[in-house]
């Protein structure tokens, strides 16, 4: 019971009902660490699909991951010369865990739509697990 309420008062704090932050990059949001800090622990540490890589860590290590990532996948798809819709972060309920996920959206040259997804999870009071499909610069 008393995971179901601070899972509520965590959605409701930084995404409101069903709410879904947007902008055009992730450096607009104002604190990403913040809702790392009060992520709920996840009794099931599973993300929504599977993915390459998993990252594990502290806070402090999850989150330098996490904005290197982000912001290396907006430079990966500016450089290909691809538009980047949005850039959103949804927080994603379930019974068993709470999942922050971290979206890109963007149109190729040619006019294709596509989409990049990286999830965090909280497995105890210290650790994370940063999942992401890796992609090979070299």
């Amino acid at each position: 019971m008393e995971a179901v309420k601070l899972e509520q008062e965590f959605s409701e704090k930084y995404f409101g009902p069903e709410k879904i932050w947007s902008g055009h990059s992730f450096t607009d949001y104002p604190d990403l660490r913040a809702p790392l800090e009060e992520l709920p622990v996840s009794e099931v540490p599973e993300p929504t699909k599977s993915y390459t890589h998993r990252f594990s860590g502290i806070l402090d290590n999850v989150y330098g991951e996490l904005l290197y990532t982000l912001l290396e996948y907006e430079g990966y798809f500016k450089d290909k010369a691809y538009h980047i819709d949005r850039c959103t972060i949804r927080p994603v309920i379930r019974p068993a865990n709470a999942i922050l996920v971290f979206t890109i959206e963007y149109t190729s040259k040619e006019g294709e739509k596509g989409s990049q997804t990286f999830e965090i999870l909280r497995t105890d009071k210290r650790n994370y697990l940063f999942f992401t499909d890796k992609y090979r610069t070299s």
